[in-house]
């Protein structure tokens, strides 16, 4: 994860000399951040499918070779007459190859990490991504600068990857030691369910049907076994549409942030790409940061105070959309441009309260589908893709207008807002399974 955030991260902080050396303009770079994020969105939903079938940590490891080959080929720009396409090429490859990332964490934490402790592991995970992006934007000027161009950073993060990859491929455990895998899952989801707090397995016996709720026959087993689906095949829909608004949410605030930020410190007149990569580098100390300490937050209410975990990943989703809405508001209204310090701490106050999504969404979701965790994040992060594709064209367009960033900042606090709204009405706790059911008897 530190090294998908480097990768990532290296190019927006060498799009300004790009944009200098190449002559693009903000429309362009625009295109470049999206393709990068088309790829990203092609592979989610089959990159859930085969990481809940061989196993994320597999996955995730085949896709950090293929997506450090495509950043070592990012240097071809340079050698063609038509840079902006190889360009798109490029980037939109490797948004392919990291498109394993998020479902594959989510798959492996279902499988190996207890219900309990996930809202821990998965900040600590992501706060690992986030020390990544810092990483990568407080190094990537150095190196550039020490190797003589951005060609050579490229090149130096692609075989760090590749050697990486190798090396720990070679002392993974197999996919089925899991212990919440395959046969012992169906054991013990409905003990980690109830454990969860989320919802108790529903009784042996058949409920009866109402003209509220139509309760379907393959919900439930001829021989009158538990069963651990919502009964209202409808609500379950609903259910999986507000997380994906959610996470919609989460990928429109994410991906602008970490593709413009840069930019938009060059645009108030910071023009060092060193003191650009070390200023764009401390709202993601913060995510970092803020990440643990959502995960420990999480621990604390749920071992000390004794809250449920849909009360826990509640509290911690609230804090991860009412903060970062409030975080924006001096960007957006100043009329005259911001400062930079305030800017830099406006944006690191959005992204830390952000962090706390990782112990709110993103460990709701493998509390709710245990077994298809991958798949399920992966079709709610196709949904955040497919927005932050489309923000970063319209980000690079309104950027270039009139009104400039604080549209684009409006915008963004406008969707955490929402996003709030929709948790509070439709995410309800109710167990998802996706594809024909596994009964637990």
């Amino acid at each position: 994860m530190i090294l998908a955030a480097v990768h990532r991260v290296t190019f927006s902080v060498l799009a300004v000399p790009f944009a200098a050396e190449f002559h693009m303009s903000l429309p362009e770079m625009g295109l470049l951040q999206s393709a990068a994020l088309i790829g990203y969105l092609l592979g989610q939903i089959p990159a859930g499918v085969v990481a809940d079938r061989f196993g994320g940590v597999h996955v995730l490891l085949a896709g950090l070779a293929c997506w450090s080959t495509m950043t070592g080929l990012n240097p071809l720009a340079g050698y063609s007459t038509n840079p902006l396409q190889i360009l798109v090429v490029m980037r939109a490859a490797l948004g392919l190859a990291q498109s394993v990332m998020m479902p594959s964490v989510s798959a492996t934490a279902a499988r190996w990490v207890p219900p309990a402790n996930r809202g821990k592991a998965i900040s600590t995970i992501y706060a690992a991504s986030s020390g990544g992006t810092v990483l990568g934007l407080m190094t990537t000027p150095l190196l550039a600068q020490l190797l003589g161009g951005w060609p050579a950073c490229f090149l130096l993060f692609a075989g760090l990857g590749i050697v990486w990859a190798v090396g720990c491929w070679m002392y993974l455990p197999t996919p089925s030691s899991a212990p919440y895998a395959s046969a012992s899952l169906k054991q013990i989801q409905p003990e980690a369910q109830a454990a969860a707090g989320l919802q108790q397995p529903n009784s042996r016996r058949k409920p009866a049907a109402s003209s509220q709720t139509q309760l379907l026959e393959a919900d439930l087993p001829a021989d009158g076994g538990a069963v651990i689906l919502p009964v209202n095949r409808s609500q379950s829909i609903v259910h999986i549409l507000a997380l994906c608004w959610v996470h919609s949410v989460i990928g429109w605030g994410f991906f602008i942030l970490q593709s413009w930020i840069p930019t938009y410190l060059n645009h108030l007149g910071m023009t060092d790409l060193k003191t650009v990569g070390l200023l764009s580098a401390l709202p993601w100390l913060g995510t970092a940061i803020a990440a643990v300490l959502a995960g420990r937050v999480a621990g604390h209410l749920r071992d000390q105070k004794g809250w449920t975990a849909l009360q826990v990943r509640t509290f911690c989703q609230d804090v991860a959309t009412l903060g970062p809405a409030v975080s924006l508001v001096p960007l957006i209204i100043s009329s005259q441009g911001s400062s930079v310090a305030t800017a830099v701490l406006c944006l690191t106050g959005t992204l830390s309260l952000q962090a706390f999504c990782y112990a709110g969404f993103h460990a709701y979701v493998q509390d709710v589908a245990p077994q298809d965790a991958g798949k399920l994040l992966g079709i709610t992060n196709t949904c955040g893709t497919m927005v932050g594709i489309v923000g970063n064209i319209v980000t690079g367009n309104i950027a270039a207008s009139q009104g400039g960033y604080p549209i684009v900042f409006a915008l963004i606090s406008g969707g955490y807002l929402s996003s709030f709204v929709v948790w509070r009405i439709w995410v309800n706790g109710h167990s998802i399974v996706l594809g024909k059911q596994q009964l637990v008897k």
